[in-house]
């Protein structure tokens, strides 16, 4: 196992963390949400995104 550390959280309200391990892009529909540590091998490939919808109403 190979063991790194990343610290990932959502400070902006409402955004979200997902994540994938097959070397595929994470979107809003794909990945796994973000909720903790998260255990790879050496020979997995992790990719993260932070997705946070924009709020229009307040650029009116």
């Amino acid at each position: 196992m190979l063991r790194s550390r990343s610290r990932s959280g959502s400070a902006t309200p409402g955004a979200s963390d997902r994540y994938t391990t097959t070397g595929e892009a994470p979107t809003l529909g794909t990945g796994t949400v973000y909720a903790g540590p998260v255990s790879v091998g050496s020979t997995t490939t992790l990719r993260a995104i932070k997705f946070a919808v924009a709020d229009y109403r307040q650029h009116g």
